[in-house]
């Protein structure tokens, strides 16, 4: 999986850059966890996915995520409560 993590470089080295969008950084952040996941770095998909916070309010794009995250590793009370969040944005 070499082209994942040529793609986690691309991701990191495009949010470090200044002059990017807030919706093109969120969607990095989103591509960026779910590179993460490919290359089996769990660690690393939730601090991808909140990091999209950095540039924005919540998108529900994300905290659905965040909610399939917590579902995965077996915190189904976390990801009740990111659902509801879900339908506040």
């Amino acid at each position: 999986m070499p082209y994942i993590n040529r793609l986690i470089c691309y991701f990191e080295r495009f949010l470090a850059a200044d002059g990017n969008s807030r919706d093109d950084n969120i969607n990095a952040c989103l591509s960026l966890a779910y590179c993460y996941k490919k290359a089996g770095l769990d660690s690393m998909v939730l601090p991808s996915l909140l990091r999209s916070f950095l540039y924005d309010e919540p998108r529900q794009d994300v905290c659905e995520e965040i909610s399939r995250y917590y579902r995965s590793a077996g915190k189904f009370l976390l990801a009740k409560e990111w659902k509801e969040i879900c339908k506040k944005y």
